[in-house]
């Protein structure tokens, strides 16, 4: 499995996800959810999840790995993605789903996440799945811790906020932001500097 290409995420494991992404694809179009194997990204499955949603409805797990569903202290299946996030995140969250399920591509995006007081770095993967031979349907992710300590130890993290977004295209190269978010034109903006959109995803 190739991850060379994959240099616009930080993660070992967001690169070999997204390498096997890309290796079960059927042409452009992204692939089915059938057309993946756990077993080639079996070190990663722990942090791995599926989403999905029907048209108007909201995004929730269908799957999610145990050590995820460990950082939250719950299991995640069935619950709506959104209500793991910081309240202020929530509407940038649906937004971003929509932008990737409409565009059909790939994003990748810094996430943090509040442990006894700490914060902690992720790195956030999002790829569309087709379902049924339509598209809109259905997410891989993985949701990667980003240091070592959080690798090494439970964590109880009790929110996830947005930290940076980034479009992928489909080779996992990272593409223009349509546009900046004025840091202060929104107060739930103002902590992160580093917020970017994808086109067709948050903006505005």
């Amino acid at each position: 499995m190739d991850v060379k290409g994959c240099v616009d995420m930080r993660h070992v494991a967001s690169k070999l996800l997204f390498a096997h992404w890309s290796e079960a694809k059927r042409g452009p179009a992204a692939p089915d959810r059938n057309d993946l194997d756990p077993g080639a990204v079996g070190a990663i499955l722990q942090d791995v999840f599926i989403l999905g949603a029907e048209p108007g409805a909201a995004w929730r797990y269908r799957v999610a790995g145990t050590r995820l569903s460990g950082f939250a202290n719950r299991e995640l299946r069935g619950e709506p993605f959104d209500r793991w996030w910081c309240a202020t995140d929530r509407r940038d969250v649906q937004r971003m789903l929509a932008g990737v399920a409409a565009d059909d591509e790939p994003l990748v995006g810094g996430v943090f996440g509040l442990a006894d007081g700490l914060r902690h770095e992720f790195e956030l993967v999002l790829l569309p799945l087709r379902h049924g031979g339509r598209s809109g349907l259905r997410m891989l992710g993985g949701l990667f811790p980003a240091s070592a300590t959080a690798r090494r130890i439970s964590l109880q993290v009790e929110e996830i906020g947005l930290v940076s977004l980034r479009g992928l295209g489909r080779q996992g190269v990272d593409q223009p932001a349509f546009g900046q978010r004025e840091a202060g034109a929104d107060h739930s903006l103002q902590r992160r500097r580093a917020f970017r959109v994808i086109e067709g995803g948050i903006a505005g």
